[in-house]
């Protein structure tokens, strides 16, 4: 139900995971799998050609979700390191940002759609789960069921962070108006 407005995503970790686990996940846990994003974006090493650097780096941004949270993925990398080489390698998370969940039928949310009907088209609003990370997570502590939680505007979800995000434009007019 989530996910009745995404597609497959690019970045989909499932094969990873049964790949890496050894063993093979339920359709199910593939379903919550697919949630999840990995991306290496950055990889630095060497400061020439033809020769051995004497260290490297990669730096990913991982999006979790609730079935493999924060932990499950820091551990995943850590046994990844474990069965390669610890001695020589080490993880660092420099930003930790939790999931965050709102409840789809509460007030805030509700409000939105009411309101965004007399603006957009009633078939253009939808309610679903997005992947990412929100500073939100940082205020929340240990009661992360406080608050309820928004994001409204124009745009496909599946862009963001993409080569040559965009927003079109008869879209984006449609939001500002």
């Amino acid at each position: 139900e989530l996910k009745q407005q995404d597609t497959k995503h690019e970045l989909d970790v499932a094969p990873m995971f049964k790949s890496l686990i050894g063993k093979e996940i339920s359709e199910e846990d593939a379903n919550y799998a697919s949630g999840l994003t990995a991306v290496c974006s950055i990889i630095n090493g060497g400061k020439q050609f033809n020769s051995v650097p004497d260290e490297a780096s990669l730096e990913f941004n991982v999006r979790p979700v609730p079935e493999y949270d924060n932990d499950f993925v820091e551990s995943f990398f850590q046994n990844i390191i474990n069965d390669v080489n610890s001695n020589k390698l080490s993880l660092e998370i420099p930003s930790n940002h939790r999931p965050v969940t709102s409840d789809k039928n509460s007030k805030l949310i509700t409000t939105i759609k009411d309101v965004a009907s007399s603006y957009i088209e009633q078939g253009e609003i939808f309610v679903s789960a997005l992947v990412g990370a929100t500073d939100a997570s940082s205020f929340l502590g240990d009661n992360k069921d406080n608050v309820d939680l928004a994001i409204f505007g124009p745009g496909n979800p599946l862009m963001a962070h993409q080569i040559d995000e965009y927003i079109e434009k008869d879209m984006y007019l449609k939001y500002i108006d």
